[in-house]
């Protein structure tokens, strides 16, 4: 009499153990999952688990009275540098989300609508989008999407500004893809030519003289991609956009 094959083993098992065969089949689809999540990367237009949806109705209503003000957009660094009740003498709405990427705000936006006609928008985005994965991040996927938020910001502010991404710490650049980060902000730096835009590096004096995505020793916190000094740079951007 032969030997049961594999799959044959396999069989036995699921009928005596269908428990263990259960688990056996959750843990591969986990790992499956795990390997596309490295290889696809987190840029898929989801910010739902950075947000509570009070906080999207919230942000809604305030954007859509935002006519006038002074409007911040994109990632964490756009939330803090946007904690503030007036810039450029203007009141301030903060409608940036840490942690999201260039392709979830252009979700989210799709959520909560754009400002009416607000004085300015202020843009920060492209740091969570150039999180390292297996597969080097793309920097045409990153431009398409930061095409189109542009596109979309530039009719419904009178001034728009786009942010270079920020240096980020040496002890923190291996978890980057260097090559997307300078990438980013050339396609910013690029894409920003509507009437109106204005693209904008207020983090120069931050970089390092050698490296300009790694930032100089001091100017991030512990996490190695906030900055320590938020309150300057704000007054730094102010100096900048303010008429």
């Amino acid at each position: 009499m032969s030997r049961p094959g594999r799959p044959s083993r396999l069989l036995a098992i699921a009928r005596v153990r269908p428990r263990l065969a259960t688990a056996v089949v959750l843990l591969l689809m986990a790992g499956a999952g795990a390997v596309f999540l490295m290889l696809d990367g987190l840029d898929r237009g989801r910010y739902g688990h950075l947000i509570a949806p009070g906080r999207i109705a919230a942000l809604k209503t305030e954007v859509a009275a935002a006519q006038g003000a002074v409007v911040f957009l994109g990632d964490s660094h756009a939330t803090f540098l946007g904690e503030t009740p007036s810039f450029c003498g203007r009141r301030t709405v903060n409608a940036a989300l840490g942690g999201i990427s260039a392709a979830g705000y252009l979700a989210l936006l799709g959520e909560i609508g754009t400002p009416p006609r607000a004085a300015m928008g202020i843009l920060s985005i492209g740091t969570n989008s150039a999180r390292r994965k297996l597969l080097p991040r793309s920097v045409q996927a990153f431009r398409t999407n930061a095409q189109a938020l542009i596109a979309a910001l530039s009719p419904v502010t009178e001034r728009l500004f786009i942010l270079a991404v920020p240096p980020v710490a040496a002890e923190e650049i291996a978890t980057f893809d260097r090559a997307a980060l300078a990438g980013y902000s050339r396609s910013l730096s690029e894409l920003c030519h509507a009437p109106g835009c204005r693209f904008l590096d207020p983090y120069a004096g931050l970089r390092s003289a050698t490296d300009p995505v790694v930032a100089k020793p001091g100017a991030t916190v512990a996490d190695g991609v906030h900055l320590a000094d938020y309150a300057a740079m704000r007054g730094a951007v102010s100096n900048a956009v303010c008429p």
